[in-house]
């Protein structure tokens, strides 16, 4: 039973046919009776239009996904660190006057990653790992893990991180976010397929394979093998 005090959230997208998140939340809202809901905003033009439509219905926080996480960040008043560096964010917290930002992809991946094998990211290993996209979601990954790799108390690391994406100037900017260290770096497809073998984590974060999304994949199956561990976000 929904009330004038149902909080209401949502998820900001195009496509969306294929979000599972309003059965997540709505599910976890009902298990703790939280008196709110969870719904699913799907246009293909809130950059133009803007959220002024859902402030008026009262809208208290959004998740953001395919293609709207920079748009998020730009209408935000204020972000967190990682939403500041990679000027994209995937949460916004919303009140009458005022926006907040928020990226938790790179949180959310690392913290995935680490639980399945904390060696993926060991920046004494010296294999590589590969990022599949340039999009809002990969700058947040790529945020978060080459902080995670500086973080490590070591004289030197081993680890790179190499992106591969069709749209060179978006992997140009997530390189020069994390300062242009050496750490991050494109990769071509030619040079991809020459050092696969030293790919021991990949994340695929692109839109490719997704319910609605057309196209060929970015690499063939002959690429992988069964030392790699594969991470499709």
């Amino acid at each position: 039973m929904y009330t004038n005090n149902t909080k209401i959230f949502g998820i900001l997208g195009f496509p969306l046919g294929h979000t599972l998140s309003p059965w997540i939340h709505n599910t976890l809202f009902e298990l703790s009776k939280y008196n709110g809901v969870y719904l699913v905003f799907e246009r293909s033009d809130w950059p133009i239009i803007g959220l002024d439509s859902l402030k008026t219905i009262g809208v208290k926080g959004l998740s953001v996904t395919i293609p709207y996480k920079e748009f998020a960040f730009r209408v935000a008043n204020e972000a967190c660190l990682a939403s500041q560096t990679m000027k994209a964010a995937n949460t916004l917290l919303i009140s009458e006057n005022h926006i907040q930002a928020k990226n938790t992809d790179g949180e959310g991946a690392l913290r995935s990653i680490l639980e399945k094998d904390t060696k993926l990211l060991s920046a004494k290993d010296s294999s590589s790992v590969l990022i599949l996209g340039s999009g809002g979601s990969a700058k947040g990954i790529v945020y978060a893990l080459n902080q995670y790799l500086e973080s490590q108390n070591t004289n030197k690391i081993n680890k790179n991180i190499r992106i591969f994406a069709r749209n060179e100037s978006a992997v140009q900017e997530i390189i020069n976010s994390v300062g242009g260290n050496h750490l991050v770096s494109s990769i071509s497809k030619e040079e991809l397929y020459s050092i696969r073998k030293n790919f021991s984590l990949i994340v695929h974060t692109s839109p490719l394979g997704m319910k609605g999304i057309e196209g060929e994949p970015m690499l063939s199956g002959d690429f992988f093998n069964k030392h790699q561990t594969l991470f499709d976000i």
